[in-house]
Formats: structure tokens, C-alpha cells, sequence
């Protein structure tokens, strides 16, 4: 997996004005190295980490410290020099008169790019950046209750910087997985299981998934499509705050289709003794071939 980077370096060139006149000079500040840039990847993980959370690991391509130079960017042996410029500041000062006093002009210096000092030998390994790409695998801990979309902020995980520079930070973009059981909102879970039409009229006990186990529900005689039965405590754990969700259990009631002679005979049986109107049996080869159809 590469990482992208989401914002370069050297950075864009600032100017900064000192006015002075009596009050003295304004002394120069040494920049040192700069902080690598930010990197962003995307992980996917699956709806069981999400809900519990979990240490995974990912494979990334980043800028890294150079083991020749030790991030130095010299050749071994050698050792950085000041910038004759800046004189090490990191900045380039001109003054010059003006009718409110002296006017101090500062801008990043460019030959050392802000660092204050040169490489008269380079690291031949990095070229004198002190840095260069290479392929690392580093674990993530993916806290319980993160949703799809997410967004973790690793600091100091991201890029080097140049030259011994801090590392940027690395931005992991969670992509949860589906999981065909169940439909997550917010914290809580739904699951629908089908049962059959004599199991919602008579009564059953059917095993519902949780996300690591099953449990058991007892199906009242004369059950209605889409009751639903409450499991507290089964959901995604809470990212900021103890508890997790619950899981709602939506009973979807099947309505036989195609029904055989025996169980088409058993219904209508039913039916005449409850008093209930249903349909009259069709009859006949045309009445057949017609309800194959449908």
C-alpha cells in the first residue's frame, strides 16, 4: 500500500517584516530541519473490528531515515557545514533605510532551503536528503466503535523530514466491510431471520447470529411479520463511552407460494373451520397451465 502525500516540501516561501529603529535589532532565528509531510492511506476492516476493535497491520511505501547517513545526509566521514549565506540562521536579512527607521527584510534562505547548513559531500545512498523511500509494515490499533469513513491521526508515523527532520503524520481512512448478517445504525445492529407461516401460528424457538455467537428466541403462537425482539447489549461497543448497542431481531413471516396438493388442502381445511373466505380451487387443465405461470 503507498501512501499519498498531502502536502509537499520545501514549504511555500514566507516573508516576514521587522521594523526597528531605536529599539534594537531583532536577532535572527535558526529554523533547523523540517517536519516531513502528512501521508494518507486506506484500510479495510471488517464489522467484528469495528466492533471490538483490533491491532492490524499495514504495508506502506514512505520516506524514511537514510541508514547510511543516519539521516545526516553526508557522506559517512563528513559532517554538515554552515551556511555561508545565512550564516546558519536559516534566513537572509537585508536592512535598509526608510523614514520610519530601519527596515529589516527576512526570507527563508535558499540555498540551505532553512536549514542553516550545506553538504559539501552527500550521502550517496540518499543524495544528501538524508531520507528515501522504502517499505515498512506498521500495526494500527483500531479502536472499538469506529464507523465506516473514519479517520485515525497517527503522529509522528508519517514521512521523515529531511535531513533528520520529525516525521508528518499518517492518516489511516477506515473503510468497514459489510457484514450479510446484519445492518448496522449508529451503535446498534438489525438482523432480519425468516421464519415459516406455521412457525409464526404455532409458536417455535429459532438461533439467531450475534457477532461472535448465537442466541436463542422464543417465537410466541400468532407472531406477526416484522415483530421485534430487542437483545441488549449485542450492538457495537461505544467509541466514547462504556456499553455497546443493541441488536434488533426483525422476524420476516414467509407466505407459502407454489403449495402442493396435500398442504394447498390442509390450508383450505384451516380456513373452513376458522369461517375464513379464501379463493375457490381452480380447476381444469387451463386453470393448471395458468397457474404455472404465475
Amino acid at each position: 500500500m503507498v501512501a499519498a502525500y498531502t502536502q509537499g516540501w520545501p514549504p511555500t516561501n514566507t516573508l516576514r517584516l521587522d521594523f526597528f529603529g531605536g529599539m534594537g535589532a531583532h536577532a535572527g532565528r535558526r529554523r533547523g530541519p523540517q517536519s516531513g509531510p502528512d501521508a494518507e492511506i486506506s484500510m479495510d476492516i471488517t464489522l467484528d473490528d469495528a466492533a471490538f476493535g483490533a491491532t492490524r497491520e499495514v504495508t506502506v511505501t514512505l520516506l524514511m531515515r537514510c541508514a547510511t547517513c543516519e539521516a545526516t545526509g553526508c557522506a559517512p566521514g563528513t559532517s554538515p557545514t554552515t551556511c555561508p549565506d545565512c550564516e546558519g540562521t536559516g534566513e537572509v536579512r537585508r536592512v535598509r533605510n526608510s523614514i520610519l527607521g530601519q527596515m529589516v527584510t527576512s526570507m527563508p534562505c535558499s540555498r540551505c532551503g532553512t536549514l542553516g547548513t550545506i553538504i559539501a559531500s552527500p550521502c550517496p545512498q540518499c543524495r544528501g536528503e538524508g531520507r528515501l523511500n522504502a517499505t515498512s509494515t506498521l500495526p494500527v490499533q483500531i479502536p472499538a466503535g469506529v464507523e465506516d469513513g473514519s479517520t485515525m491521526r497517527l503522529a509522528d508515523r508519517g514521512p521523515a523530514g529531511p535531513r533528520g527532520g520529525p516525521n508528518g503524520r499518517l492518516f489511516v481512512h477506515l473503510r468497514v466491510q459489510g457484514d450479510p448478517r446484519f445492518e448496522r445504525v449508529g451503535d446498534d445492529l438489525h438482523h432480519e431471520p425468516h421464519i415459516a407461516l406455521t412457525q409464526a401460528a404455532l409458536g417455535t424457538t429459532i438461533e439467531v447470529p450475534t457477532l461472535r455467537e448465537s442466541v436463542s428466541i422464543d417465537v410466541e403462537p400468532g407472531t406477526a411479520n416484522q415483530t421485534v425482539h430487542r437483545i441488549r447489549h449485542e450492538g457495537i461497543e461505544h467509541l466514547h463511552g462504556r456499553g455497546r448497542g443493541d441488536l434488533f431481531v426483525h422476524l420476516v413471516v414467509d407466505v407459502p407460494r407454489d403449495l402442493d396438493e396435500t398442504s394447498s388442502d390442509l390450508l383450505r381445511q384451516l380456513a373452513a373451520h376458522r369461517g375464513e373466505d379464501v379463493r375457490a380451487e381452480a380447476s381444469g387443465l387451463f386453470s393448471r397451465r395458468r397457474g404455472a405461470k404465475r
